[in-house]
């Protein structure tokens, strides 16, 4: 029953086209838009309209596959005697797969393989545009990191097919980038893309076994590129106290002339309030990532509905899917943040207030707690600089965003909160993610620590002499001078031998 033919389908006639007859059958003929006839068979479709009826340029095979089931596959051949080929070796791989040499997966990756990898890797990446991670959608700048690092190994790696993926190309590449000055961490990033790729592959059957399943990983251990510090108590109270006077001195400084750089400028009283409460909430936002060890994206997320700062126990509500992990987890709070989350909130409310000239109107509950800005990089980095706070320090540990969220895991652990609640309070999924990676070994004061564990064992002299000293059963000695005691009695156990 196997057989190759032109797949037939209609389309609707030109509009002036007329209806000849032709060898006996009836033709359509119109002129093109250069104006060259053009002739094709006509049909009659189910809507009893006259159709044009057209056939495929290329043959399609028609045979059973190795489950029983009739099958159409595209040749992509032009010629018959070529299609027939085909058949022969797609009737042949089906004939392989009953007696057991090919399994049913080996045989579907054959059919990819000779299909350009640059169409898989665009159907890929079609994928991750509707794939779900943990109830939502893969974030734009990820998307962008694996089509960026996939083309870049495809083509730099020379891979016109996925047969020409394996782990030893990219391993190779990885070495090659490596001499070339790129950091650890960027090369695991790339090794996880290929690596997701290649399983994407394997699981929609366009290979027949992951390829990149043992490709080793870079050691970030001893090639980190950006190690961050925890802030001290007091560095961090200069921090805050910066952050409250950074807007309205931005707008008070002269930035040309004789007086430029300083605080000079004539600014409005309206705009002067506007600006301290601009200054209370960047404080604000520092102290609340601190307290809390929110991510920034995680604390921009929280709304007012989502701050539970009444009764004995306050704390923000973080959903699951603006969790980092996947997982709605319940925040505490300090008693003082809560208190100054509180007095943030009635005075917006306030505001709210004056501006409907007293009409009552409240905040929406949907309305964010704090508006976390986009650039809060470059912000706490002028924070820093007026702190008198230095961005990088002696051993080129530096201070940034997520610097905040490794404080509060210091300051946890400083204050000798059990390994096991920090971690929970972090939301690790290992305790070596806590205490390896966000706790500032320099801040803990080992020193203290150990001269407060340690007991007194103290080496008295006087202790010691009665049993150092020689008696007449040993040899008939005298008792040492308090000096050379250790000397003698070192010297009067060369004698003895281990049974």
């Amino acid at each position: 029953m196997a057989t190759v033919f032109r797949k037939t389908y209609t389309q609707p006639l030109p509009r002036e086209a007329e209806i000849v007859r032709r060898g006996g059958k009836d033709m359509a003929c119109w002129r093109d838009r250069r104006g060259r006839k053009q002739y094709a068979e006509v049909t009659i479709g189910r809507n009893g309209r006259r159709k044009l009826l057209r056939r495929s340029p290329t043959f399609t095979a028609k045979y059973r596959n190795a489950n029983g089931h009739v099958v159409e596959v595209s040749t992509g051949c032009k010629d018959e005697t070529a299609a027939r080929m085909v058949l022969a070796r797609l009737e042949q791989r089906t004939e392989h797969i009953k007696a057991g040499v090919l399994t049913a997966d080996q045989a579907a990756a054959l059919d990819h393989q000779q299909t350009p990898i640059g169409r898989h890797l665009d159907d890929y990446l079609q994928h991750l545009d509707v794939k779900k991670h943990k109830g939502r959608r893969v974030c734009q700048s990820h998307r962008d990191n694996v089509k960026r690092y996939l083309r870049r190994i495809v083509d730099e790696c020379g891979m016109g097919r996925l047969s020409d993926m394996t782990a030893e190309a990219v391993e190779a590449w990885m070495m090659r980038q490596e001499s070339a000055g790129m950091g650890a961490r960027t090369l695991n990033v790339a090794r996880s893309a290929a690596v997701a790729f290649a399983a994407w592959c394997r699981k929609t059957r366009r290979l027949a076994h992951n390829p990149m399943r043992d490709l080793p990983r870079a050691d970030e251990s001893s090639d980190r590129r950006r190690r961050r510090r925890a802030l001290t108590p007091r560095e961090f109270s200069l921090l805050l106290d910066a952050a409250r006077r950074q807007p309205a001195l931005e707008a008070m400084t002269i930035r040309r002339g004789k007086n430029a750089g300083q605080p000079k400028a004539n600014v409005r009283e309206s705009i002067k309030a506007d600006l301290a409460r601009l200054g209370w909430e960047r404080a604000l936002i520092c102290k609340t990532f601190v307290m809390t060890g929110l991510r920034k994206k995680e604390l921009a997320s929280i709304t007012l509905a989502q701050a539970v700062l009444e009764g004995g126990k306050p704390h923000l509500v973080l959903h699951a899917k603006d969790a980092k992990n996947g997982k709605a987890a319940r925040i505490p709070l300090t008693t003082e943040l809560a208190a100054d989350l509180r007095e943030w909130i009635a005075d917006r409310s306030e505001r709210t207030r004056q501006t409907a000239h007293g009409m009552g109107t409240s905040l929406p509950p949907e309305e964010k707690l704090l508006n976390v800005p986009t650039g809060l990089v470059k912000i706490l980095n002028r924070d820093l600089k007026l702190a008198g706070i230095a961005k990088t320090d002696a051993r080129d540990r530096t201070i940034d965003v997520h610097s905040l969220r490794h404080t509060f895991c210091t300051w946890m652990q400083m204050a000798g909160v059990a390994g096991r609640k920090t971690q929970a309070a972090m939301r690790h999924s290992s305790r070596a993610l806590t205490d390896d990676v966000y706790t500032d070994e320099e801040s803990l004061d080992v020193a203290a620590a150990v001269e407060a564990a340690m007991p007194s064992l103290p080496l008295a002299t006087a202790a010691l002499a009665p049993a150092l000293a020689p008696t007449g059963d040993r040899g008939g000695h005298t008792t040492a001078d308090p000096g050379t005691r250790g000397v003698e009695a070192f010297s009067g156990m060369r004698g003895l031998q281990c049974p």
